[in-house]
C-alpha cells in the first residue's frame, strides 16, 4: 500500500497546495522542487553556509574543527588533497585524538577550494566564524539552522 500525502502538508507546506491530490509521487516531488528552489536562491546569497555543510558532510569533521580551520590547514597540491585537523590558539579541539588527517574528495574538495581562494586575504579559511580571538561555532551552527530552513 502507498503512503498517503500527510494531512499537514495539504494547507500548510508552500510547494504543495492542491488539497485533492493524495498520490505520493505527487507530494514526493512537489517537496523535492521545493527543496531544489532553496539551492537556487542560496546562490544569490553567501556561499559560506554550503561550503562548510559540503566540507563536514564529505570529511565527517565536527562543525567546530571546520569553522576553525586556518588556511594552512587545506593542502590542495599533495598527490591526496586533504586537510589537517590541528589545534590552534583561537580554537582547541575536543581531544587529543581528534587530532587527524581527512582526504578531499568530492563535495568537500569542491568546498575547501572556493573556500581557500575565497579567503586569500587571511589566515582563517572561514573568517566569517573565526578571529584570533576565537572560533564562533555557535554563530556557525546557527546559521547553518536558519540556511537550511529557509
Amino acid at each position: 500500500m502507498l503512503p498517503t500525502k500527510p494531512k499537514y502538508f495539504a494547507s500548510s507546506h508552500p510547494c504543495l497546495d492542491s488539497e485533492d491530490d493524495d498520490r505520493p509521487d505527487v507530494w514526493v516531488l512537489g517537496l523535492l522542487g521545493c527543496f531544489f528552489q532553496t539551492f537556487e536562491l542560496a546562490a544569490f546569497q553567501s556561499p559560506v553556509p554550503r561550503w562548510l555543510i559540503a566540507l563536514i558532510s564529505d570529511t565527517g569533521m565536527r562543525l567546530s574543527e571546520a569553522a576553525g580551520l586556518a588556511r594552512e590547514d587545506i593542502v590542495l597540491d599533495a598527490d591526496i588533497p586533504h586537510v589537517i585537523i590541528r589545534p590552534h590558539p583561537w580554537r582547541r579541539l575536543k581531544t587529543k585524538g581528534s587530532e587527524r588527517i581527512l582526504p578531499l574528495v568530492g563535495a568537500s574538495l569542491w568546498a575547501a577550494k572556493r573556500a581557500s581562494e575565497a579567503s586569500q586575504h587571511s589566515p582563517y579559511l572561514f573568517p566569517l566564524y573565526c578571529n584570533a580571538k576565537g572560533c564562533k561555532a555557535n554563530s556557525a551552527s546557527a546559521a547553518l539552522n536558519k540556511w537550511l530552513k529557509q
